[in-house]
């Protein structure tokens, strides 16, 4: 941080773990995603409408990257 503000573009990168079977085996995912990102991919996932008309979780990115739902689910 200089002087209060972030270098670059002042968007924070956060680590977003996924704990899941379908999930890739060490692998890191350079999709800019954010919170809504989470609710987006559920609703997209068991098809539900969007929360709402002005959701963020529409311009949010993709979690699909981070998983492999074409191979059996590891223990």
């Amino acid at each position: 941080m200089i002087f209060g503000r972030l270098p670059g573009d002042g968007k924070a990168r956060q680590l977003l773990p996924v704990i899941c079977s379908y999930s890739k085996e060490n692998f890191v995912d350079h999709e800019v995603t954010d919170r809504s990102s989470v609710p987006n991919f559920i609703e997209d996932d068991w098809h539900l409408d969007q929360t709402g008309d002005e959701s963020f979780d529409t311009k949010a990115g993709r979690l699909d990257g981070m998983f492999d739902f074409g191979r059996r689910a590891s223990p």
